[in-house]
C-alpha cells in the first residue's frame, strides 16, 4: 500500500461521511423536510457535493490514477462539482443573512459565478482557478457568521465558525503540502481529508441552526 492508495481510502472515508450528515440536514429541524431554496436547503446540498466530490476523488486516486490513466476528465468533473458546493454556499449566504434586493443580487452573482467558474476550468489544469472560486466565498460565508454570531443573530453558531476555520485550515495545508510528520504514507492530500471529517461535524452540527424556509423576500 502506498500513499496514493491510503488518499483514496481517506477519500470513501470522508464521502461516506459527509452523505451520512447530508442526509441529516436534509430531515430538517423537525419531522418534515427543509423547504427547498432556504439557507439549510443549500447548506445540505452543498454538503452532498462535497461528499460527491470526495468519491470522485477516490475514484480518481484509487483507480485512475493509480492504473497511470488520463485524469482530465475526471479531475475536471471533480472541479465542475466543487464549483457547484461553492454556489450552494452563496446562495446559503443569501437566505440566512439578507433580505430583499441584496438577496437577489447574491443569487444572481452565485449563478453567474458559477456558469463562468464552469466554462474557464475546462481550459486550464490549474487547482488555482478552483481556490480563487472557492476561497472568497468561504471567507464572506466565515465573516457573516462571526458577524451575526457577535450580534445575537439566529443561524449563526460557534459550531459553524469552528468548522470552517478547521475546513480553511486543512485546504491551506492541502495547498502547501503539509504533511504528518514521520507518516511516511500520509500524504498531504490524505491529512486534507482526515481534518476535513473532522471539520464537517461541527458544520452539520451548525447547518441544523439554520433557516429551513425561505423567509421574506
Amino acid at each position: 500500500m502506498d500513499a496514493i492508495a491510503i488518499t483514496a481510502i481517506t477519500n470513501f472515508m470522508l464521502a461516506c461521511e459527509v452523505f451520512f450528515l447530508a442526509g441529516w440536514l436534509a430531515r430538517g429541524p423537525s419531522s418534515g423536510a427543509l423547504q427547498r431554496g432556504s439557507a439549510a436547503f443549500w447548506w445540505a446540498l452543498g454538503l452532498t457535493l462535497l461528499g460527491l466530490s470526495a468519491l470522485l476523488g477516490g475514484i480518481d486516486h484509487g483507480f485512475v490514477q493509480a492504473r497511470g490513466l488520463d485524469r482530465y476528465l475526471i479531475t475536471h468533473l471533480n472541479w465542475m462539482v466543487l464549483g457547484g458546493m461553492t454556489a450552494c454556499v452563496l446562495l446559503a449566504a443569501a437566505q440566512q443573512f439578507f433580505t430583499g434586493r441584496t438577496r437577489r443580487v447574491l443569487v444572481a452573482v452565485a449563478l453567474l459565478q458559477w456558469a463562468a467558474y464552469s466554462s474557464v476550468l475546462w481550459q486550464t489544469d490549474r487547482f488555482v482557478v478552483v481556490i480563487v472560486n472557492y476561497l472568497p466565498v468561504m471567507l464572506l460565508w466565515l465573516g457573516l457568521n462571526v458577524l451575526h454570531l457577535r450580534q445575537g443573530s439566529p443561524g449563526a453558531s460557534p459550531a459553524m465558525v469552528a468548522g470552517v476555520v478547521l475546513l480553511l485550515a486543512a485546504s491551506a495545508g492541502q495547498a502547501l503540502k503539509v504533511r504528518w510528520p514521520g507518516a511516511e504514507l500520509l500524504d498531504h492530500n490524505g491529512l486534507y481529508h482526515l481534518i476535513v471529517m473532522v471539520a464537517v461535524v461541527p458544520m452539520a452540527l451548525g447547518g441544523r441552526g439554520l433557516r429551513a424556509s425561505c423567509g421574506p423576500v
